[in-house]
């Protein structure tokens, strides 16, 4: 009888044949490395600083600063169309007592007056000093414009403002008064003011 042959198991090859196929990890780090790098914006809602909480601040407060801030718009609006109305050499003068410094804050008012005195002569204007009419005697006149100076400005000196207007005005066109280093609170100035405005409206305050 023909001799039966053995089967030969078949060996695995330890041969890994490369096909130039690349696997899937090289083809997604291909992707990653052609793709550009784009830098995203933060859209996360950026935190609020904390406000502290302890300030005595009522409703009321609130609607006196607004009203506050209206009414000096309003009043440098009225300030403004009076200075638009004057002759032009009031404006002239109020022009020139506006640019005008002076050296230093003084103890007294004549020192103020004498040294504005002196600014507006070198200015070119015929300056008198203290010219009498009647009752009335001006700080400073300018030709038909009387000039009252004050400083330091205190309530007592507001308070005589007004009837220095009322007789300065029977013998001039035109008052100008002039406040240096003015003590008196915000509140209690605008309101002397309004009220200088509504009795004498032709009269310029400029305050230094």
């Amino acid at each position: 009888m023909p001799k039966k042959r053995k089967k030969r198991k078949s060996r695995k090859s330890n041969y890994v044949f490369d096909f130039g196929i690349p696997s899937m990890d090289e083809i997604m780090k291909n992707i990653d490395r052609s793709i550009p790098k784009v830098k995203l914006l933060d859209l996360s809602t950026p935190k609020i600083p904390e406000i502290p909480l302890d300030y005595d601040v009522s409703i009321e407060d609130i609607f006196k600063i607004i009203s506050k801030g209206v009414s000096s718009i309003s009043e440098s609006v009225k300030r403004r169309k009076l200075k638009k109305s004057l002759p032009e050499k009031v404006k002239l003068v109020v022009k020139t007592i506006e640019e005008f410094k002076p050296l230093r804050s003084y103890r007294n008012e004549e020192r103020y007056r004498m040294e504005l005195a002196g600014w507006l002569r070198a200015k070119g204007f015929n300056v008198n000093i203290e010219v009498q009419k009647g009752h009335s005697r001006p700080d400073i006149v300018i030709d038909n414009i009387a000039i009252e100076v004050k400083g330091p400005t205190y309530k007592e000196d507001l308070r005589t403002i007004a009837d220095k207007c009322v007789r300065y005005l029977h013998y001039f066109d035109q008052l100008i008064v002039v406040l240096f280093d003015v003590n008196v609170d915000e509140e209690y100035y605008e309101e002397w003011y309004k009220g200088m405005k509504r009795q004498f409206p032709q009269v310029v305050v400029l305050k230094k």
